[in-house]
């Protein structure tokens, strides 16, 4: 289909957070950002803004736009929100080493970001390329010195003078940073060293790119040209040279940038269009723009719009968006094709689980002319969530699934100028007049609250109330205030159970939102709690006051949708189902018997709760008792071949007869070392002993904890790419890589971030896969029992219906991420910064955002800090197996390679799991000996952590355990 083919105009609404958004056809050019006479902090739509000239987008899907006449860079965030991130607005130099929002820059033409997100600046005017660091908005100077010329080559880039620069771009491993001067001189900075150089044989040409071979395109005059890494120089495009009614370039050809075939876009000024060298065919094609200056058409066919003066072109490949920098319109444009977004390499194409196509569930918060409306779901509770005299807030009540979910739904109008937040509560059976409370005091019981009323009811299942002022401090309602909420929902004579309940206490901030909140003071007074602390974004959970650390792990996110509540319950109550007898796994709950008889023939467990006990992770058992809370992969070879008798994984119980083979750990080896201090500890690592078949190739897995999946699900491919380093080409000893697996249901190729080998792509091949090795029970997606080795082995139609399978993912994608504790605990804070000069961070990385296009709207564009980057890192020998994932050759993992786990939830392990055990095999009995087992290339952190003095170390852990 070609370019400008038509495709299905959709409707999101709520896509973008609030904001009701249409997405392009591909015969559309929308608008983006400009056009009018906002300010910061507003929509990016209808912004005063000067010239656009260059562009670029994170890997979290911010776009950030070098604005040359208003000398800023101004960000448009996923919600369509416009900021400034650098610069005054005043023209001038100055601010390095100061916040960049305080600088000062002259005329910038373009920006680049690198893998860390920092931000470049074509600072043209100053005769400087600027960088302004992602994580501390610091401003600083990598290349210039205001003078002007070109000189330095060989030395520091800071020191080099420059004659201006036009363009910028980075070398595909982003090793180097070429830089298109006025003069036509290509400059080259050695982004490690920091030397400059001149890029020799090099036609003029301010306008650059460099494609994944190396080949660097440069525009120049009327002409496009090309450098070839054997130094061969063609003329790809010559104006001179057209034919009559041909498509060439103009006579004043600005920014270059390339399609996901690496074709070449072109930005002509003078022509008013944008253009597109096509590298197969040889020639040039117009893309959009009539020649014509004007602002006419946009909303319409690009072909017919018109622009004036576009400098930037920017293309966007996981949303397959060409970004046009309409400059003399002062507008930023986009136009979104239909091509399929490129892989990582040449000859593969890695498929986005969600992308514009993924039919999205609504949006939990709305923004209305009126109010801002926000959804969510709750559950009933046995008591308040500051009692800890019960230990009964976070536990499941007998009977939960039935009847005892709510949704919520508040409509704050005091957020858009009105004067008060209306609470509206659908229940699932007729309820009491449930009580209503707002506004904690808490002085006298852990119930009292300022705000006393009966809701008022509608009908059998919807009740609604008011809230006009504030009853603490005794005054009208106002932004910022801090309402907790609670009410009661007694049940109208049940089927069966119990049938008063109390409800969560629920933050609610007038004009934010919904948040995760923690208790301040004697009374413990709701606080927000600070975004730091924020490690699963809106999902995160509160702290919890009610002395049950065993319940941690398994709550409801905070931001769940009223429609996943039931869902989510019904989910819980499979994943406490043993599928042999369909008993629950709590007292006073009734069997499951459409659950029964499911089991086998040969399992792990029973139930997915035998091993995710209280969803954390698993204790290895004591010597010379069978595991049975783990997973041992087999193989009848390192490449993880099929075993002839025990197929992937060995399944050590049996419903009838003999089971296959069993393990138990016969012992340990001690490993006696010392901290540079002298301090001596011990690691040990597991002998096993098998009875029945002993396999040669084997690899020791137990269960980990269930914290935040669904959101490790939503980081969007390019996020992962980006940290990617496979051949180390920064030279850091770090070279972690990307699996990209098939998908079992639609047999395209995936980024795999599930598993101690990152080999599952989705959440729900995660479950349908443990369902199989670990119960035996078949699903629509792996209906083979592991031990079997053929379609006619199936046991017929699915045991577990996809509805159940559905709501087994909807539980576990929705658990809540605990917040991080100990935020301004100084030693906590201390251990942070060791965290990171340590370079522990370079793997376990500390933030993602989430896809704005994720398919449940409570993990969309989450900014979260799980502490992983999902990708295969080689931790040498002391952890390798004898067992890979696949052959290295056909890029399986070996059985050294392991997937960075997440860290978010790890200080909890003690209270969840009722000890400690970490690392793939539950080997490392502390967190200093996880550490100390690792090697490979994280050898230097290990050493690191060696050198350090014993309160350092002691610092470092008491930050891991903050999380």
């Amino acid at each position: 289909m070609s370019f400008f083919a038509v495709i299905r105009r959709v409707l999101l609404i709520g896509c973008m957070g609030a904001v009701i958004v249409t997405i392009a056809q591909a015969d559309e050019l929308l608008l983006v950002a400009g056009g009018g006479k906002g300010s910061d902090g507003g929509s990016a739509i209808g912004a005063a803004m000067g010239q656009p000239f260059g562009m670029a987008i994170d890997a979290a899907g911010n776009l950030f736009i070098a604005d040359f006449s208003e000398h800023r860079v101004r960000k448009v965030d996923t919600k369509g929100v416009i900021t400034t991130v650098g610069g005054t607005g005043e023209k001038g130099f100055s601010g390095d080493g100061g916040p960049a929002v305080d600088g000062q820059f002259n005329a910038m033409h373009d920006l680049v970001l690198d893998r860390e997100r920092n931000i470049y600046i074509a600072d043209s005017s100053n005769l400087r390329v600027r960088k302004i660091e992602a994580k501390t908005g610091i401003l600083s100077t990598v290349a210039g010195n205001g003078e002007k010329g070109v000189r330095g080559d060989g030395g520091p880039g800071a020191e080099a003078s420059l004659d201006g620069v036009a363009s910028l771009f980075f070398a595909p491993d982003y090793t180097k940073l070429y830089l298109g001067g006025f003069s036509g001189v290509v400059r080259v900075l050695d982004m490690k060293s920091g030397v400059i150089d001149t890029v020799k044989g090099l036609p003029g040409g301010r306008s650059i790119a460099v494609d994944s071979k190396g080949n660097i395109y440069v525009a120049g005059g009327s002409t496009l040209r090309i450098l070839r890494p054997d130094g061969t120089i063609e003329v790809l495009v010559d104006k001179k040279k057209a034919q009559p009614g041909e498509v060439t370039i103009g006579d004043n050809t600005k920014h270059l940038g390339f399609d996901a075939d690496e074709n070449v876009f072109i930005a002509d000024d003078f022509g008013h269009a944008i253009k597109k060298y096509v590298v197969a065919e040889k020639k040039v094609i117009l893309i959009a723009g009539t020649g014509e200056r004007g602002t006419a058409g946009v909303g319409g066919p690009p072909l017919v719009a018109q622009l004036d003066g576009p400098h930037g072109v920017y293309f966007h490949p996981p949303t397959n968006t060409l970004y046009i920098g309409d400059s003399r319109n002062k507008r930023v444009l986009k136009l979104v094709t239909e091509k399929s977004p490129t892989s990582p390499t040449a000859n593969q194409t890695v498929v986005p689980l969600f992308d514009l196509k993924t039919e999205r569930e609504p949006a939990t918060v709305v923004e209305t002319a009126d109010a801002i409306i926000t959804q969510i779901g709750d559950r009933v509770r046995g008591r308040h969530a500051r009692e800890a005299k019960f230990r009964a807030y976070d536990e499941y009540n007998t009977f939960y699934w039935e009847y005892r979910t709510i949704g919520i739904e508040i409509v704050d109008r005091v957020a858009k100028g009105g004067d008060d937040v209306t609470f509206n509560i659908t229940s699932l059976w007729p309820l009491n007049t449930p009580d209503f409370r707002a506004f904690y005091v808490g002085k006298n019981t852990v119930a009292e609250y300022a705000h006393n009323v009966d809701s008022k009811q509608i009908d059998d299942t919807h009740y609604t109330a008011i809230v006009k002022s504030n009853s603490r401090e005794r005054r009208p309602l106002r932004m910022g205030d801090v309402i907790e909420f609670e009410f009661s929902p007694f049940l109208v004579k049940p089927p069966r159970g119990r049938a008063n309940y109390y409800g969560s206490a629920i933050v609610y901030v007038v004009g934010r939102g919904v948040v995760p909140w923690y208790g301040v003071g004697e009374w413990l007074d709701p606080e927000p709690l600070p975004e730091t602390a924020w490690l699963g974004g809106h999902t995160t959970l509160p702290y919890q006051y009610s002395d049950e650390p065993n319940h941690r792990l398994k709550q409801m996110a905070t931001n769940i949708a009223p429609r996943n509540a039931q869902p989510f319950m019904l989910g819980r109550r499979l994943h406490h189902t043993d599928f042999g007898t369909g008993a629950h796994s709590e007292k006073g709950n009734p069997q499951y018997e459409e659950q029964a008889g499911k089991l086998g023939p040969q399992f792990v467990a029973t139930s997915c709760i035998a091993c995710h006990v209280n969803n954390g992770r698993a204790l290895p058992p004591e010597t010379g008792k069978q595991m049975l809370q783990s997973v041992v992969k087999v193989g009848a070879d390192q490449n993880a071949a099929p075993h002839l008798q025990l197929g992937t994984a060995l399944q050590p119980q049996s419903v009838s007869g003999k089971p296959e083979a069993a393990v138990q750990i016969a012992g340990y080896d001690m490993i006696a070392g010392k901290f540079a201090d002298g301090e001596s500890y011990e690691l040990r690592k597991p002998r096993y002993d098998f009875s029945g078949v002993t396999p040669s190739h084997f690899s020791v897995r137990l269960t980990p904890q269930l914290v935040g999946l669904g959101l490790l699900e939503a980081i969007p491919e390019a996020e992962i790419l980006a940290a990617a380093d496979p051949d180390d080409a920064d030279g850091d000893g770090i070279s972690g890589r990307a699996l990209t697996v098939l998908d079992p249901q639609s047999n395209v190729l995936r980024v795999g971030r599930f598993g101690y080998k990152a080999s599952q792509p989705k959440l729900l091949h995660q479950i349908a896969g443990a369902l199989n090795t670990d119960m035996g029970v078949t699903t629509s997606i792996f209906p083979i029992v592991d031990h079997e080795a053929t379609e006619s082995a199936a046991k017929g139609a699915p045991e577990l219906a996809d509805e159940d399978l559905d709501r087994m993912y909807r539980y576990v994608a929705l658990l809540g991420v605990p917040a991080r504790r100990d935020l301004d605990e100084l030693t906590s804070k201390r251990g942070e910064k060791l965290f990171v000069e340590a370079r522990c961070a370079k793997c376990h990385a500390s933030s993602f955002t989430t896809s704005e296009f994720a398919l449940l709207a409570e993990l969309r564009s989450q900014k979260i800090q799980p502490y992983t980057d999902l990708l295969l890192h080689d931790l040498g020998a002391g952890l390798s197996d004898t067992l890979g994932d696949g052959s290295p050759s056909d890029g399986g993992a070996t059985g050294a390679e392991w997937r960075t786990p997440p860290l978010w939830g790890i200080g909890l392990t003690a209270g969840v799991s009722g000890g400690e055990a970490y690392l793939h095999d539950g080997r490392a009995r502390t967190l200093s000996e996880a550490i100390l087992w690792h090697d490979g290339e994280a050898a230097a952190a290990k050493k690191a952590f060696v050198e350090m003095s014993a309160d350092d170390r002691s610092s470092l852990i008491r930050f891991l355990k903050s999380l």
